[in-house]
């Protein structure tokens, strides 16, 4: 019996040691994490603090209720065990004679009951620390669960109360800055939102702002212009000083409830303007920098698509003044109208005027419908013609009012880029996520690569067949390969394709694809093309990392320049003389030829590049392309195989019917040794 006794009482000791090392663990990993977030106090304030702010001061507080009822409930427990009355000792009174035998098999009962108590009240005393670490919840059928609930729900119910009286209090603060917004008030009540931001829940905050701002703009009233450019420049500042917290779900908020009243085709919407004055407030939040351009763009097509009278009056506010109110379109920094989308993304515009021209001659018959369709297509075309004249209550005074109001109250903070999400991606945010909130759970779309129609149809789907047909003859196997080459052949001159392979977005290796397949492309094309050197030169211009990539690419080239065919040859041999010319590559790129020892093939390539070389390009040109060889003494036996080859291939061999070619060479013959140093 004793030893059963031993073996539970040392079972018992190591189950309490394993629970002191499992809190040890918990308060390792809480301290771990509470210095990365840099909530290591003294005090554990700091985390409550932490909690409320981003909106979980519940959850805490629930945590630490259900801790308390727990040790309440092992407490009372206890305390109705010590309360039971005792078993009666007296036993021994009503016998009166017992064998020795049976008292000493009493006496050694008694003491292992003795040691069993011990135990007990022992055990006893670890129960809050088991409750603490096992956490295990109290049986409902018990007696002692019937307080703990009712000064739970005592508990929420008060909380429930302050947290009603916070919101109100918060919404009264809120609605009484936005009544009296104003371009003088803008700074105190900045501060007043930023303020209540850093201190109340943000959660909260962000909802009754974006709440009353809503409410705000939904008037059916025409707002003025100045009123709406007020509250987007609020918005702005806000933007810099928060990091894009509550614009986020501002932009995000209104374009949703914006586009669901405008799919619900209410009838009371037909004389009201409050579509007109969200979707107004959303183009000054994107004039403003707030929101970013491919927003607009996808809400143009929208409209579009539907192309109802409502819509093609919301779009007139895109495209001009309407009862002296302008309305800033897609990506506007400094002017209002359309005059900078012509500027920043003429491709998009001009797709915006196709499909507007489309679904004109679709329109209805009805007599406002006309007026408003010709209205829309009169100005679009003169946005396309660079017609500002024409364009009625045309005033960029006001966003360039407001974007030096803006600068001034940021002052030295650092801007924050706009949003970059679209329409599309708030009307998918419920079902794959929102990818741009940090921490926030977002689904990639997955494309099947089973067949070969379908592989990564995301990118090869906005070009023509006719382009990837052309991408397949020319070998552009990968799909990021298809995509530059598409792109390039896609666009409308040199300036517009750096545009768009720039847009791309490439990294790394991917990005030094696009010389790559520029210099495919020029050395494909039956004749020689210019437009492919000016994209490369372009490149070259844009930084100098594309410099290394084009000095690798004619290296590539080089080595392979036996294997090229004379037309390959020759649309190289331009390539690399308009880059040269160009300045765009130095001459040290021709150090990898050995002058003295040349190939057959060499000696055409050179001589075509030389002739494309001296006679497109002035003299001062020349100089200032082979000025590094007179200078650098390093480079003085690369000038010396180039003086060679001149005089070998161009002066002796050449014919006197080319005289402005051998007056060239003498030329920069001299110019490389000067005649005062002259000696072979």
């Amino acid at each position: 019996m004793g030893s059963n006794v031993r073996k539970m009482a040392k079972k018992r000791k190591l189950e309490i040691r394993h629970l002191h090392d499992m809190i040890e663990e918990d308060d390792k990993e809480i301290a771990m994490y509470s210095k990365l977030l840099k909530l290591n106090r003294k005090t554990g304030q700091s985390l409550y603090k932490a909690f409320e702010a981003e909106g979980l001061g519940d959850l805490l507080e629930l945590c630490d209720r259900t801790e308390q009822s727990l040790a309440k409930a092992n407490w009372t427990k206890e305390e109705t065990a010590e309360r039971r009355p005792p078993k009666k000792k007296n036993k021994e009174r009503e016998i009166i004679q017992e064998a020795p035998d049976v008292q000493e098999r009493k006496k050694a009962k008694a003491t292992s009951e003795s040691k069993a108590e011990v135990v007990k009240t022992h055990s006893s005393t670890d129960a809050v620390v088991q409750s603490k670490a096992v956490r295990k919840p109290v049986p409902a059928n018990e007696d002692n669960a019937g307080p703990s609930t009712v000064e739970l729900s005592a508990k929420e119910l008060e909380n429930q109360k302050e947290k009603k009286i916070q919101i109100e209090n918060l919404t009264k603060a809120l609605k009484g800055a936005i009544n009296k917004i104003s371009e003088s008030n803008i700074v105190p009540i900045c501060r007043q939102v930023e303020d209540l931001f850093l201190s109340v829940s943000k959660r909260d905050v962000k909802q009754i702002f974006t709440d009353l701002l809503f409410t705000f703009c939904s008037t059916p009233i025409l707002l003025h212009n100045r009123l709406l450019v007020s509250i987007a420049a609020l918005v702005t500042v806000l933007h810099s000083k928060l990091k894009g917290e509550i614009t986020a779900f501002l932009v995000e908020a209104f374009v949703s409830r914006l586009e669901e009243r405008r799919k619900a085709n209410d009838k009371s919407e037909e004389g009201s303007y409050a579509l007109n004055n969200g979707y107004v407030f959303l183009g000054y939040l994107t004039a403003l920098k707030v929101a970013g351009s491919k927003l607009l763009f996808e809400i143009a097509n929208a409209l579009f698509q539907s192309f109802s009278a409502k819509d093609v009056e919301i779009l007139l506010h895109f495209f001009r003044g309407k009862n002296n109110f302008c309305f800033v379109p897609i990506e506007f920094i400094s002017m209002s109208h359309g005059f900078m989308l012509r500027k920043s993304s003429p491709i998009e515009l001009k797709k915006l005027l196709s499909t507007a021209q489309a679904k004109a001659k679709e329109a209805q018959t009805s007599e406002r419908m006309q007026t408003l369709t010709t209205l829309l297509m009169n100005d679009m075309n003169n946005i396309k013609n660079n017609h500002a004249s024409k364009l009625s209550n045309y005033d960029p005074e006001l966003i360039e009012h407001a974007m030096r109001m803006v600068r001034s109250l940021i002052g030295g903070c650092t801007v924050e880029p706009p949003v970059g999400f679209g329409l599309q991606d708030v009307l998918d945010a419920p079902v794959k996520g929102r990818w741009w909130i940090v921490g926030s759970s977002f689904e990639v779309e997955r494309f099947k690569r089973t067949s070969g129609n379908s592989k990564q149809e995301n990118k090869s789907e906005n070009f023509r067949a006719d382009l990837l047909l052309l991408a397949r003859k020319n070998r552009m196997n990968t799909d990021l390969r298809r995509h530059i080459f598409c792109t390039i052949m896609s666009s409308e001159d040199y300036l517009n394709a750096l545009q768009n392979l720039l847009k791309l977005n490439l990294k790394g290796a991917q990005e030094r694809e696009i010389i790559h397949i520029l210099f495919i492309c020029c050395l494909n094309e039956k004749k020689y093309n210019p437009f492919y050197a000016l994209v490369v030169q372009a490149f070259c211009k844009y930084h100098r990392r594309f410099v290394l990539t084009t000095r690798y690419a004619v290296w590539d080239k080089l080595k392979v320049i036996s294997t090229l065919k004379k037309g390959r040859r020759q649309n190289f041999a331009s390539l690399l003389a308009s880059l040269l010319g160009s300045l765009s590559l130095p001459v040290t790129v021709l150090k990898t030829i050995d002058f003295a020892d040349i190939e057959s093939d060499v000696v055409k390539f050179l001589r075509l590049t030389f002739i494309a070389l001296l006679l497109q390009y002035p003299d001062d040109a020349l100089k200032q392309c082979f000025g590094v060889l007179r200078e650098n003494s390093a480079l003085w036996p690369l000038r010396d195989g180039i003086r060679l080859f001149l005089q070998r291939f161009f002066i002796k061999e050449s014919s006197d019917s080319n005289d402005a070619l051998k007056r060239r060479v003498l030329m920069l013959d001299e110019f490389l040794v000067p005649r005062e140093s002259y000696c072979l």
